[in-house]
Formats: structure tokens, sequence, C-alpha cells
């Protein structure tokens, strides 16, 4: 394919581009049509309520962290928890931690209440 110059390049996307703008009749009718048809989300519903600027910020906000989060849980399963045996080394892991912490916050909670004579 030969190198074009500018000028045909523009020419060539004036052409491309040209009634672009000037949407056919039937077209328009099916984008309402789907428009009107988007169903809300639920992220969408639980902000509509909320100032506009406020709530469109943070929907935007929400809906990155689910969709990052369905993501980021879909690689975790995909890529190191590819066996039922992993699955259940993993939740072991995870139950493990959360009784560690609990079993600090109450220790820390006796020690606190033995000190002041309780």
């Amino acid at each position: 394919m030969p190198n074009k110059s500018k000028e045909e390049l523009m020419t060539m996307f004036r052409t491309i581009c040209a009634g672009a703008e000037h949407m056919d009749s039937s077209y328009s009718e099916h984008c309402e049509k789907l428009n009107k048809e988007k169903r809300p989300t639920l992220v969408t519903e639980a902000f509509c309520k909320w100032p506009i600027i406020t709530g469109h910020n943070c929907r935007h906000l929400l809906e990155n962290v689910v969709y990052y989060g369905r993501n980021g849980f879909r690689i975790l399963i995909r890529d190191h928890i590819p066996t039922v045996w992993k699955f259940i080394a993993v939740v072991a892991a995870t139950l493990v931690v959360v009784l560690t912490i609990m079993q600090t916050v109450y220790s820390a909670k006796q020690t606190h209440y033995a000190a002041k004579g309780h």
C-alpha cells in the first residue's frame, strides 16, 4: 500500500465522516428503546437518591470496586486455587488468621479490664 499524503488522508476522512452527524430516524428509535431498556444495577439503585455529583462519583467508585473485586476473585480462583484441596487449605488458613485476630482482641480486652480492677 503506497503512502498517502496528508491531503489525501484528510479527503478520505472527510468522505467517511460525511453525514455521520445525521442519524437515520429508524436508528434513533432503536437507540431510545435500548436506553429505556437499560436495567439499573444494584449500585445505580443504591445511589440514585443522592445528589447528582456525589451519587455519580460514589457510584463510579463502587462500580470499579465491584468490577475489580469480581475479576480479582476470578483470577484468585483460576490461578491460585485450581483444586478443591487448595481451596480447603485457603479457607482453613483464613479461619486460622481470623481466630488469631479474635484471640488477640479478647486477650487485650481481658488485660485491660484486669488492669482496671474489674
